[in-house]
């Protein structure tokens, strides 16, 4: 029979494993939700780097020194440095650059989300493979009955 202080020693070691099992897996959840913001870091800063590229790729079609010109130069531009700001800074960096505006411009912040989440939702759409065939309920239902096709033969 075992005595008491074996069972609380059996209950420490056994809440110790817990905890360690328990800190190791939120380490694990923890690197995987930052690999995948890295992930997503890299990819954004890619696009906005695309952007800034068929920018400039714009402004050199139109007649040299025009404002239009100038002024699609000095946009790229601006994209090109966003892209860079992007890709230097970690994840830890943004979210406090993110909360800073926030404070600052609370209207600018959350008029940004918006037009940064219709951007994005545009571009999955845009991604996503066309569907080889539309379901359309309303052509696949019956037609309601109406007096007017007795009269049509």
């Amino acid at each position: 029979m075992a005595s008491t202080t074996d069972i609380k020693s059996q209950a420490v070691d056994a809440a110790q494993t817990l905890k360690s099992a328990a800190w190791d897996a939120a380490g694990a959840a923890s690197e995987q939700v930052r690999n995948a913001a890295t992930q997503a870091k890299s990819a954004t800063a890619t696009e906005i780097s695309k952007v800034g590229e068929a920018l400039r790729d714009a402004a050199s079609h139109l007649n040299a020194g025009s404002a239009a010109e100038r002024t699609l130069g000095q946009i790229a531009n601006g994209f090109a440095d966003a892209s860079d700001s992007l890709r230097d800074k970690d994840l830890g960096q943004l979210i406090a650059a993110a909360t800073d505006v926030a404070k600052r411009n609370p209207v600018a912040f959350i008029g940004g989300a918006i037009l940064l989440g219709f951007a994005a939702s545009r571009f999955l759409q845009a991604s996503a493979p066309p569907m080889a065939e539309a379901y359309h309920p309303e052509a696949d239902a019956p037609q309601p009955y109406s007096r007017a096709q007795d009269y049509r033969s």
